[in-house]
């Protein structure tokens, strides 16, 4: 690879395409969805999908499997359900 080119997860692209076309509100009503947040769905997404969807080497080819349709969404929601369960127990 050369110096000058970025390296984009596959998976991780389509988590965070996926992620940026949400329209689920925030689990916490009082939150404003703003291009804050919507980013941070997306971060999130793409950081998921590089943990659960390694690029796997097949030996004269790099092959790595992309999330369904939903599943990054449902993995966000996850995520801010339980980071507002987790600041309802403070």
């Amino acid at each position: 690879m050369y110096a000058h080119e970025i390296d984009i997860n596959k998976a991780g692209f389509h988590a965070a395409m996926e992620a940026l076309m949400m329209d689920d509100p925030h689990p916490d009503d009082g939150f404003q969805d703003c291009p804050s947040h919507w980013l941070q769905r997306a971060l999130y997404a793409y950081e998921w999908a590089k943990r659960t969807f390694l690029t796997q080497d097949l030996g004269f080819t790099l092959y790595q499997e992309l999330p369904r349709p939903g599943e990054a969404r449902e993995a966000v929601l996850l995520h801010e359900v339980t980071q507002q369960e987790k600041r309802a127990l403070r």
